[in-house]
């Protein structure tokens, strides 16, 4: 018996899990979309197992939309940690922009914790 018995599961099972994942997000996402997704998510996998960073140049930028960048999160969470029990949460910029976080289900389901990482982000209010 393994002494870490309520350790997170290893990332050995994150391309398989991904795979499923985007079987499903293929089939409700719009066709243009999906091919600058999968685009995205070959370039990041190559990213990964090669160690390197580097910039995404799937698809133009209209089909990079906001769909396609939380799904692009998703995957790239399952990915990393080989785990599908996180969620991509909206998360205001500090000049009105979005962003995104990936979280925990018990972050994701407290708003007062879902905003607190936006805390340091955001800009001092006049006065306050």
């Amino acid at each position: 018996m393994n002494d870490d018995d309520n350790a997170p599961e290893t990332s050995d099972n994150g391309p398989d899990l991904a795979s499923l994942y985007l079987k499903s997000v293929k089939a409700r996402m719009d066709p243009d979309q999906f091919a600058t997704l999968d685009q995205a998510v070959h370039e990041l996998a190559h990213m990964l197992s090669d160690g390197h960073t580097g910039i995404f140049e799937a698809g133009g930028r209209e089909n990079f939309t906001a769909d396609v960048q939380r799904e692009l999160l998703a995957v790239m969470a399952i990915l990393t940690t080989g785990r599908m029990d996180h969620h991509v949460a909206e998360l205001p910029g500090p000049d009105g922009s979005t962003g995104y976080a990936v979280v925990t289900a018990d972050v994701a389901n407290d708003p007062e914790t879902a905003r607190a990482p936006c805390q340091g982000l955001l800009p001092a209010q006049n006065g306050g």
